[in-house]
């Protein structure tokens, strides 16, 4: 009894397109991998960036966390870095404070001062072809980070004089002499002022 041959006219054809398919849907993961890391990278730069305009002393501490918002909202929405957050990289919950609720081991050591956002990034919400959507695995979520810059924040101008004229009022409660500046021959009471530094 002998087996006929049949025909494998074709067979290469269905290969091709499983294997295309594989090899897009490879591409695409790479893609978005790669799309993730440098948004990330971008998202870090931000929180640098704005937390330094944080730092910067100004006239009052709400005038430091305005400094803040804007430089984070000028880089996240008009700079070529905006491109990264119009789509697959949301960023959201932007703060610029002290962070108290983060633990320090030593008492000496300074707290957690700048500024943190939500980096909420949907890597591997895409569609393959031939294959559909990805977005019911993850049922709509993404990979979600914290990202920070802690680079501490400068004395405001209303925080400076504060302490200096407290410093200059402890001074001065020391001594009735110190309240006095008549051996320099002067009659009137002694002021406290201050320089640029604190």
């Amino acid at each position: 009894m002998s087996l006929k041959k049949k025909r494998q006219k074709g067979i290469l054809t269905f290969d091709f397109i499983f294997s295309f398919m594989i090899v897009i849907g490879l591409m695409q993961v790479y893609y978005h991998l790669a799309f993730t890391i440098l948004g990330a990278q971008a998202t870090q730069y931000v929180m640098f960036s704005s937390a330094r305009a944080y730092f910067a002393g100004h006239k009052d501490v709400q005038a430091q966390t305005t400094l803040a918002q804007q430089k984070f909202q000028h880089l996240t929405e008009n700079t070529s870095l905006a491109v990264f957050f119009r789509s697959r990289i949301k960023l959201s919950d932007f703060e610029a404070r002290p962070f108290d609720e983060l633990p320090v081991n030593e008492e000496w050591r300074q707290k957690f001062v700048g500024t943190s956002v939500v980096f909420d990034a949907k890597m591997l919400s895409f569609r393959v072809p031939f294959l559909g959507s990805t977005d019911a695995a993850l049922e709509g979520q993404g990979f979600t980070a914290n990202i920070s810059a802690f680079l501490y924040r400068e004395p405001s101008a209303i925080e400076c004089l504060g302490f200096n004229n407290d410093r200059g009022n402890a001074i001065k409660a020391l001594s009735g002499k110190y309240n006095q500046a008549t051996s320099h021959g002067f009659n009137n009471d002694v002021g406290i002022f201050s320089d640029n530094g604190c």
